[in-house]
């Protein structure tokens, strides 16, 4: 049964630095929507009569809803966020999904219409999909080029608000997560959510991943005004994380976990009784793994599976802890669930194979 979605208000402020504008773009991959952060410095104790600078990380898609919230937390006119002006001085985009990055042309607008000056756009090079994205903001009065945001940068939005920028690739090869460094809050894009579990494209990537946000929480120390507790994760979908360091290490666990049942699977006799002609190990295909693995779970799910087990497989064949006989070893990720249910891949274990990536 699918878990129940928490309901996350349009507009909260979540911190003296953050406030949340959901993308109003709920979906079966979106849960509650897009969420979109804006940026600042803290707020003095009245509102100033100038506009604060501020940073937007992700655009959403675009809905005339969002279009709308944002305009009004801009000009001061947003019941949950107060008075104080703001205008967008940079956008970063967390990675090239069309739920991250499809309203930029409409956000570029909209400040636009503000007579607001345009901000600049920042992204981690992707040389695949950034021009699809450079040319959806051609048109538009407050265009401008791609920045690339390297690993490490720091982005400030004014005196006392630093964004830290980390490649944290495994969802997509572009992937940034964030580090506000004033109050040791960590924005995660896509590879870790407020409910449910992430996808990725490259396993191996991802774990890494894991591993890198989980050493920067470590590092970031406890969190502004609250010496003990744990660092807060602020996701681009789902609610905020509030041990943000103990819901890594769970992602963790559950890729972990699930590795070592395929590997324990791969030991036992597979339902066909083929064995590898070189080793005399089982020989598994993707699907018969996902039968046995899944098989609680209504076959309806079983493509999409099939695509996390392939990666699984993927990244242990990296590792030369399993080989592929079949065919088709030569495919590569990103994949999709419908392609890997077709593939007709056979697997085995294998303490010797020397298979890299190029070789899966």
């Amino acid at each position: 049964m699918a878990e129940t979605l928490v309901e996350i208000p349009s507009v909260s402020r979540l911190s003296p630095r953050v406030i949340r504008i959901l993308g109003q773009n709920p979906g079966k991959f979106t849960l509650q929507g897009t969420n979109t952060y804006l940026i600042s410095s803290p707020e003095k104790s009245s509102p100033s009569a100038e506009s604060v600078p501020s940073i937007l990380i992700d655009t959403a898609e675009g809905a005339p809803e969002y279009l709308d919230l944002v305009k009004k937390v801009l000009t001061g006119q947003h019941a949950d966020t107060g008075s104080q002006k703001r205008h967008i001085t940079d956008i970063i985009l967390t990675h090239w999904h069309h739920d991250h990055v499809k309203g930029l042309p409409s956000v570029l607008k909209t400040i636009a219409d503000l007579s607001h000056q345009p901000p600049k756009i920042h992204k981690f090079p992707n040389q695949d999909q950034d021009p699809s994205i450079q040319s959806s903001i051609e048109g538009s009065s407050s265009a401008s080029s791609l920045a690339a945001l390297n690993d490490e940068a720091i982005m400030q939005a004014g005196s006392s608000a630093s964004l830290r920028a980390l490649h944290t690739p495994g969802h997509t090869t572009d992937h940034l997560s964030f580090l506000l460094e004033e109050e040791g809050i960590f924005f995660s894009g896509d590879n870790v959510l407020g409910q449910g579990t992430s996808v990725f494209e490259d396993l191996g990537a991802y774990m890494g991943s894991l591993d890198r946000s989980l050493k920067v929480l470590e590092q970031a120390g406890a969190p502004e005004g609250g010496a003990g507790e744990e660092n807060k994760i602020f996701p681009a979908h789902g609610p905020v994380i509030e041990e943000g360091r103990k819901m890594i290490k769970t992602y963790r666990s559950h890729r972990l976990d699930r590795e070592k049942q395929v590997l324990q699977l791969l030991g036992e006799s597979s339902p066909s009784g083929k064995k590898d002609e070189e080793t005399g190990s089982p020989v598994w295909t993707v699907m018969d793994l996902v039968g046995k693995l899944y098989a609680a779970y209504p076959e309806a799910l079983y493509p999409a599976a099939a695509r996390g087990i392939f990666l699984h497989l993927h990244k242990l064949g990296a590792e030369s802890k399993v080989k592929c006989t079949g065919a088709d070893g030569t495919f590569l990720p990103p994949v999709t669930p419908l392609k890997v249910e077709y593939m007709e891949l056979s697997w085995s274990p294998s303490s010797s194979a020397t298979s890299g990536p190029g070789k899966l």
